[in-house]
This record gives C-alpha cells, structure tokens and sequence, in this order.
C-alpha cells in the first residue's frame, strides 16, 4: 500500500476570556488542508472531560479525594462551516466530589475526531483549566531579593489558561522584622 501524507490539519484557537464554574464554555477548532483551503462540511466528534487538579498548597489534608479522576461531561457531533471552523459548547460545572475550600482547578479535555468528505480523519485536543477563582498571579521573583541587584520585578495577572489578563492592583513590599526573642 502506498505511503498516504496527511492533507489537512486540525488545530484549537487559544482561549479568551475567562470562564466561570457553571456557565457555557465554549472552544473553537479549524480544520483546514495544508494547501490553506478549509475544510467546509468535515464532520466533527468531539468529547468533553473533566479532571480536577489539587492545588500546590493543598498537601495531605485533602489527601482522600478521588484526585486524578476523569470524568467524561459532554459529547456530540458538530460541522465545520465555510471557514473550516467548529465551535464545542458545554457547561463547565464544578465537580461536588471536590469541597469548595480545597479551591480545586478542573481540568476540561476537548478532544476533536476532523473527518473530511475522503475518509481521511484527524484528531485534535486542547484543555480548558476553570476554578472557583478566576485570576492567578505569577511573580517573577525568588523567595528572596536582594535589592543590590534587583531593582524591579514582574508581576503578571492570568487566568488559569495562562493567558494575561487586565486587572488593577496595588503591591506594598515591607521589610520583614524578627520576632521579639529572636528565631527558636
């Protein structure tokens, strides 16, 4: 049999925003060949899942629940339009399995099957992180600065994709003082 190359690809637009627990998320795809043309009329199949992530603050306390599970949410059919794009839409709602103040992250995988009007089929995923908080802070400092030779810092609000965010905040930096009777 003959060495078949693929002729089109599929590929998930980033993100944007920030999506809430309980509400319609949505993901968009594009299938288009590798000569640029998209594919109008492929058919999509898609699946939803959702896994929670503990955060990195959360340690043996919340050692009991089921972490690493994945549960599938949503599944379907969709058509790529004359842009070759598809559009995937599900509630992202919370896992209750997973109490609130263990301020879990839940993990949505969107896997995506393309098949063209030859058969020829292609799969995609990308994933869509959703928690009770919509903002992250990402600092880029060590634990420690040493004034001498740092004099700024960067500081960056996301939201749990990863993707910047517009947010005001004020920072106050102070200097630590050692406790009366000094460290034991």
């Amino acid at each position: 049999e003959e060495y078949k190359r693929p002729t089109f690809e599929v590929v998930f637009v980033p993100v944007s925003g920030t999506p809430k627990l309980g509400e319609e998320a949505m993901v968009t795809g594009v299938a288009k060949g590798y000569a640029g043309a998209p594919l109008d009329g492929a058919k999509v199949k898609y699946t939803v899942s959702r896994n929670a992530m503990m955060p990195w603050w959360c340690g043996w306390r919340w050692g009991g629940l089921p972490w690493g599970r994945s549960t599938e949410v949503a599944s379907g059919e969709a058509t790529c339009d004359a842009q070759g794009k598809f559009t995937v839409k599900f509630t992202a709602e919370a896992d209750r399995v997973f109490p609130r103040p263990s301020d879990p992250s839940l993990n949505y995988v969107v896997s995506a099957s393309v098949t063209d009007i030859t058969g020829e089929t292609h799969d995609a995923s990308t994933s869509l992180v959703v928690g009770y908080r919509s903002i992250d802070l990402e600092l880029g400092i060590n634990s420690a600065i040493d004034r001498s030779t740092a004099d700024s810092a960067l500081i960056r609000v996301v939201n749990l994709n990863g993707q910047e965010q517009p947010a005001p905040f004020n920072i106050r930096i102070t200097r630590l003082m050692m406790p009366v009777g000094g460290a034991k």
